[in-house]
């Protein structure tokens, strides 16, 4: 009996202090935020921070450790902690353009990149989804979403070709309307639903240079 009271204080232990480098996580997030600190601007040293989060210093030690493995901040020794870049908030079901489901401040400037507009069989999934007949002929168009001149996003939209028949030809072209703006105007489609994968990986050196090329 003894042992198992044991573990189970020592599990509300271990949830305690996951909650609280969770919660300072959080905290560093909320003062990035409110702060409107921008990508260089200093944070408060690891002591000031402590302090103001109400936590000890290894709590903050780690909870920064993490964030820098996440890219939000940069650890620089001797220096201190340095915002690394834009934090990018997304509602992946949110309708419209790409700007209208991101929570961006007045100051930030996004652009979209077409890199390619290609017509090509659907995949059974994609024709699952869309409703389509299998292997029907579908538009992959590619863009990269860049913010502040700094590629973000590499976004991939399935759209099928019966839908938009000449698509590519305005993409291709010097449109310079948006994606929505187009299967509105041109085609009358309007958005009544929206549902997006997202996948954070490494970025192929092929990926890389098509990237570049598109700035």
């Amino acid at each position: 009996m003894a042992k198992t009271i044991a573990f189970r204080a020592n599990q509300r232990r271990i949830r305690a202090v996951k909650s609280l480098y969770e919660k300072t996580i959080a905290f560093v997030l909320q003062y990035i935020d409110e702060q409107k600190l921008r990508e260089g601007d200093q944070l408060p040293t690891e002591a000031q921070l402590s302090a103001l989060a109400g936590v000890s210093l290894v709590t903050v030690r780690r909870a920064l450790s993490e964030l820098s493995s996440q890219a939000v901040v940069r650890r620089e020794q001797g220096r201190g902690t340095f915002v690394a870049r834009p934090r990018v908030k997304a509602e992946t079901t949110k309708i419209g353009g790409l700007r209208n489901g991101l929570h961006l401040d007045a100051r930030s400037k996004l652009q979209t990149r077409v890199l390619s507009c290609e017509a090509r069989a659907s995949t059974e999934e994609e024709a699952k989804r869309l409703g389509l007949p299998a292997a029907a002929t579908v538009w992959e168009v590619s863009r990269l979403r860049l913010l502040n001149k700094q590629p973000m996003i590499w976004e991939s939209s399935v759209i099928p070709k019966i839908l938009a028949p000449d698509l590519a030809g305005y993409l291709n072209g010097s449109d310079k309307r948006s994606l929505y703006d187009l299967l509105d105007e041109v085609y009358g489609l309007k958005e009544a639903r929206e549902e997006q994968t997202l996948f954070v990986e490494a970025v192929e050196v092929i990926d890389a240079q098509r990237a570049r090329k598109a700035q």
